[in-house]
């Protein structure tokens, strides 16, 4: 339809998708553990070496995952944000002003990712809400 792309979930959207929803349960659960293990220490109570060698890698590993998790996550956004912006043209969208690039480098600029992503989101929605 006039060059219009339609925005389909690929396969590999969703294996990313998926495997990120598993870590971040992992994430959540360790992080539950990790809590418990904190309060028995703070009891009193004894740790088994199993316990403090999770707590160890946990204080090392779970920031480090979560910022890397987050940052996948947030380049997938950006790409789905980058194409459903460039098929505004196709549907007939004559007010854009700003390129898809520039649009989506917004996302990445302090202060305007606040903003901007928002007024581009309400012309997507604007242009493509009854397809």
């Amino acid at each position: 339809m006039y060059g219009f792309k339609a925005l389909r979930i690929s396969k590999l959207f969703m294996s990313i998708m998926a495997i990120s929803f598993l870590v971040i349960l992992v994430l959540i659960s360790s992080n539950v553990f990790f809590d418990s293990l904190l309060e028995k220490q703070t009891a009193g109570d004894t740790i088994t070496e199993i316990e403090s060698k999770f707590m160890l890698i946990f204080k090392d590993y779970a920031g480090i995952s979560e910022l890397i998790l987050f940052s996948i996550i947030y380049l997938i956004l950006v790409a789905w944000f980058f194409r459903a912006y460039k098929n505004l043209k196709a549907l007939g969208a004559n007010d854009i002003v700003v390129s898809p690039t520039v649009a989506s480098l917004t996302f990445f600029v302090p202060g305007v990712n606040l903003v901007a992503p928002i007024m581009f989101f309400q012309k997507i929605w604007q242009w493509s809400w009854y397809y």
